[in-house]
Protein backbone atom coordinates (compact mmCIF):
# COMPACT_ATOMS: atom_id res chain seq x y z
CA UNK A 1 0.00 0.00 0.00
CA UNK A 2 2.85 1.96 1.01
CA UNK A 3 4.83 1.85 -2.24
CA UNK A 4 1.13 2.73 -4.26
CA UNK A 5 1.03 5.76 -2.61
CA UNK A 6 4.29 6.69 -3.04
CA UNK A 7 4.46 5.87 -6.74
CA UNK A 8 1.25 7.66 -7.12
CA UNK A 9 3.05 11.22 -5.22
CA UNK A 10 6.37 10.37 -8.26
CA UNK A 11 3.40 10.40 -11.12
CA UNK A 12 2.35 13.87 -9.66
CA UNK A 13 -1.30 12.72 -9.72
CA UNK A 14 -3.86 14.49 -7.63
CA UNK A 15 -5.74 13.16 -4.57
CA UNK A 16 -8.77 13.13 -6.43
CA UNK A 17 -7.25 10.69 -9.02
CA UNK A 18 -5.11 8.70 -6.52
CA UNK A 19 -8.80 8.35 -4.56
CA UNK A 20 -10.27 6.88 -8.12
CA UNK A 21 -7.61 4.55 -8.56
CA UNK A 22 -7.79 2.97 -5.04
CA UNK A 23 -11.37 2.73 -5.41
CA UNK A 24 -10.76 0.83 -8.98
CA UNK A 25 -8.50 -1.21 -7.41
CA UNK A 26 -10.75 -2.60 -4.44
CA UNK A 27 -14.46 -1.24 -5.43
CA UNK A 28 -14.84 -4.69 -7.51
CA UNK A 29 -13.90 -6.69 -4.43
CA UNK A 30 -16.14 -4.51 -2.13
CA UNK A 31 -18.71 -4.82 -4.69
CA UNK A 32 -18.29 -9.03 -5.25
CA UNK A 33 -19.23 -8.79 -1.56
CA UNK A 34 -22.02 -7.00 -0.81
CA UNK A 35 -23.62 -8.98 -3.92
CA UNK A 36 -22.96 -12.09 -1.89
CA UNK A 37 -24.12 -10.41 1.43
CA UNK A 38 -27.31 -9.09 -0.38
CA UNK A 39 -27.85 -12.68 -1.55
CA UNK A 40 -27.21 -14.13 1.86
CA UNK A 41 -29.90 -12.10 3.63
CA UNK A 42 -33.01 -12.48 1.24
CA UNK A 43 -32.47 -16.04 2.11
CA UNK A 44 -34.23 -17.01 5.67
CA UNK A 45 -32.39 -19.03 7.89
CA UNK A 46 -34.92 -22.29 9.00
CA UNK A 47 -33.50 -22.45 12.63
CA UNK A 48 -30.79 -21.35 14.62
CA UNK A 49 -29.95 -25.20 15.44
CA UNK A 50 -28.78 -25.72 12.15
CA UNK A 51 -25.43 -23.76 13.23
CA UNK A 52 -25.69 -25.11 16.51
CA UNK A 53 -26.05 -28.69 15.55
CA UNK A 54 -24.87 -31.23 18.21
CA UNK A 55 -23.52 -34.31 16.22
CA UNK A 56 -25.57 -37.43 17.85
CA UNK A 57 -22.67 -39.85 17.02
CA UNK A 58 -18.88 -38.25 17.10
CA UNK A 59 -16.56 -41.18 17.66
CA UNK A 60 -17.39 -42.13 13.67
CA UNK A 61 -14.40 -41.16 11.32
CA UNK A 62 -14.91 -39.27 7.98
CA UNK A 63 -14.87 -42.50 6.23
CA UNK A 64 -17.53 -44.10 7.98
CA UNK A 65 -19.53 -41.56 7.75
CA UNK A 66 -18.93 -41.31 4.09
CA UNK A 67 -20.08 -45.04 4.00
CA UNK A 68 -22.79 -44.76 5.87
CA UNK A 69 -24.41 -41.78 3.64
CA UNK A 70 -23.43 -43.43 0.42
CA UNK A 71 -25.50 -46.45 2.02
CA UNK A 72 -28.60 -44.68 2.95
CA UNK A 73 -28.60 -42.84 -0.22
CA UNK A 74 -28.66 -46.19 -1.92
CA UNK A 75 -26.39 -44.54 -4.17
CA UNK A 76 -23.19 -45.97 -5.69
CA UNK A 77 -19.45 -44.17 -4.92
CA UNK A 78 -19.05 -43.81 -8.60
CA UNK A 79 -22.31 -41.55 -8.99
CA UNK A 80 -21.24 -39.35 -6.26
CA UNK A 81 -17.55 -38.94 -7.44
CA UNK A 82 -18.38 -38.16 -10.81
CA UNK A 83 -21.31 -35.98 -9.91
CA UNK A 84 -18.60 -33.48 -8.55
CA UNK A 85 -15.72 -34.45 -10.84
CA UNK A 86 -13.75 -36.16 -7.57
CA UNK A 87 -10.91 -38.84 -8.86
CA UNK A 88 -11.90 -42.25 -8.10
CA UNK A 89 -8.93 -43.43 -6.59
CA UNK A 90 -9.03 -39.47 -4.29
CA UNK A 91 -12.40 -40.77 -3.42
CA UNK A 92 -11.45 -44.26 -2.70
CA UNK A 93 -8.91 -43.05 -0.34
CA UNK A 94 -11.15 -41.02 1.62
CA UNK A 95 -13.97 -43.77 1.70
CA UNK A 96 -11.22 -45.97 2.99
CA UNK A 97 -9.62 -43.88 5.64
CA UNK A 98 -6.61 -43.81 4.06
CA UNK A 99 -6.25 -39.89 3.82
CA UNK A 100 -8.19 -37.28 5.09
CA UNK A 101 -9.57 -34.87 2.54
CA UNK A 102 -8.84 -31.33 1.91
CA UNK A 103 -11.88 -28.75 2.87
CA UNK A 104 -12.74 -28.42 -0.71
CA UNK A 105 -12.87 -31.92 -1.31
CA UNK A 106 -14.91 -32.41 1.77
CA UNK A 107 -17.34 -29.86 0.61
CA UNK A 108 -17.45 -31.50 -3.37
CA UNK A 109 -18.15 -34.86 -1.27
CA UNK A 110 -21.09 -33.06 0.60
CA UNK A 111 -22.66 -31.45 -2.35
CA UNK A 112 -21.90 -34.81 -4.19
CA UNK A 113 -24.25 -37.11 -1.61
CA UNK A 114 -26.80 -34.25 -1.68
CA UNK A 115 -26.39 -33.83 2.32
CA UNK A 116 -28.51 -30.99 4.08
CA UNK A 117 -26.45 -28.33 5.65
CA UNK A 118 -26.63 -29.80 8.94
CA UNK A 119 -25.28 -33.10 7.59
CA UNK A 120 -22.52 -31.28 5.67
CA UNK A 121 -21.48 -29.21 8.27
CA UNK A 122 -21.33 -32.15 10.40
CA UNK A 123 -19.18 -34.84 7.97
CA UNK A 124 -16.85 -31.20 7.43
CA UNK A 125 -16.07 -31.56 11.16
CA UNK A 126 -15.65 -35.11 10.90
CA UNK A 127 -12.32 -34.21 8.27
CA UNK A 128 -11.34 -31.16 10.72
CA UNK A 129 -12.77 -28.22 8.39
CA UNK A 130 -15.48 -25.82 8.96
CA UNK A 131 -17.80 -23.36 7.22
CA UNK A 132 -15.79 -20.11 7.52
CA UNK A 133 -18.72 -17.50 8.33
CA UNK A 134 -16.75 -14.38 7.09
CA UNK A 135 -15.66 -16.44 3.96
CA UNK A 136 -17.75 -15.23 1.45
CA UNK A 137 -17.71 -18.02 -0.51
CA UNK A 138 -18.12 -20.52 1.99
CA UNK A 139 -21.41 -18.57 2.95
CA UNK A 140 -22.57 -18.93 -0.56
CA UNK A 141 -21.88 -22.59 -0.84
CA UNK A 142 -23.82 -22.90 2.74
CA UNK A 143 -26.77 -20.80 1.16
CA UNK A 144 -26.29 -23.27 -2.08
CA UNK A 145 -26.24 -26.25 0.18
CA UNK A 146 -29.58 -25.34 1.73
CA UNK A 147 -31.13 -24.64 -1.05
CA UNK A 148 -30.41 -28.60 -2.56
CA UNK A 149 -28.77 -27.01 -5.63
CA UNK A 150 -26.31 -29.02 -7.88
CA UNK A 151 -22.93 -29.24 -7.88
CA UNK A 152 -22.55 -27.35 -11.60
CA UNK A 153 -25.45 -24.70 -10.47
CA UNK A 154 -22.90 -23.79 -7.27
CA UNK A 155 -19.21 -23.87 -9.15
CA UNK A 156 -20.91 -21.39 -11.88
CA UNK A 157 -22.77 -19.15 -9.25
CA UNK A 158 -19.47 -18.89 -7.49
CA UNK A 159 -17.35 -18.34 -10.55
CA UNK A 160 -20.02 -15.45 -11.77
CA UNK A 161 -19.22 -14.00 -8.07
CA UNK A 162 -15.83 -13.64 -9.24
CA UNK A 163 -14.54 -16.84 -6.98
CA UNK A 164 -12.65 -18.87 -8.40
CA UNK A 165 -12.77 -22.26 -5.62
CA UNK A 166 -13.24 -25.40 -7.22
CA UNK A 167 -10.89 -24.73 -9.83
CA UNK A 168 -13.13 -27.04 -12.63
Amino acid sequence: MLKKIISYEKNGLSDEEERRIKLNEYGEEYLRRRKAEKMLAETPVDDAEEFTFVFSDDTKSFAEMLAYYINIRNEKPSTIYNRVKLDRRQFNKYLKDERSPSKKDAIKICIGLRLTLKESIDLLSRADHAFNPSDFADLLIMKAIRESRSYEEINQDLQSNGFRYFDD
